[in-house]
């Protein structure tokens, strides 16, 4: 005698939910703030001096240039 079809209905109509949840791509949400930090680390890099041929005054600058990067995480 053969089975009833009864028991495989609600197999079959729970297929299209399984599957609608591998089709839903994921979404980045890129902030203003985090393009600010990708131009900003794109446009700019670390600066090398010459502790005997630059300033004190343009030393502090390059440091300070270069520790901004760095906390940015542009390098």
């Amino acid at each position: 005698m053969p089975r009833s079809p009864v028991p495989l209905v609600p197999v079959l109509l729970s297929i299209p939910l399984m599957t609608a949840c591998g089709t839903i791509p994921s979404t980045v949400t890129v902030t203003p703030v985090d393009e600010a930090v990708r131009v900003a680390c794109e446009a700019f890099a670390p600066i090398t001096y010459s502790a005997a041929g630059d300033t004190a005054e343009t030393v502090t600058q390059i440091r300070g240039h270069n520790a901004a990067g760095a906390a940015l995480g542009c390098w």
